[in-house]
């Protein structure tokens, strides 16, 4: 029942009938292990997600994939964080908002970001955070 964007979906959903293309939920070290063994052609998976867990996981695998991204989803994509409507939920987002403004354009959060991206995907991660956040470089 993943979601991989209405638009991937519904792609998926169009071609899949009487296809090859089989969609289960496995953690991504298992997949990332079977791909690398040829056991399967491809994987949808965030970058960020493959990377860090190439990094903590799999480090011999360093070296072995690429991404390549699909043109029918956005490059990035904005969360959001909701609390109920009332005095608590107030402060609480207050709060969260108040974080955000500070740590967002600080060089220890762009560091952050480069831990959690790599090849391709962090050029063009750090293209848009420097483009949103112009002049913040890292430590």
């Amino acid at each position: 029942k993943r979601s991989y964007s209405h638009e991937i979906d519904a792609l998926l959903q169009q071609h899949e009938q009487g296809s090859n293309i089989i969609r289960h939920v496995i953690d991504e070290q298992s997949l990332l292990r079977m791909l690398a063994k040829g056991r399967m052609d491809y994987m949808l998976e965030y970058p960020f997600v493959v990377s860090r867990t190439i990094r903590r996981e799999l480090p011999h695998l360093s070296d072995t994939f690429m991404n390549i991204s699909i043109n029918e989803i956005a490059p990035f994509f904005y969360s959001y964080v909701a609390c109920p409507k009332d005095e608590w939920g107030s402060r609480t987002i207050e709060k969260i908002d108040d974080s955000l403004m500070k740590l967002r354009p600080s060089p220890a959060f762009r560091k952050a970001m480069e831990t959690s991206y790599s090849g391709s995907s962090l050029e063009q991660i750090l293209e848009i955070y420097d483009r949103e956040f112009p002049g913040i470089k890292p430590e």
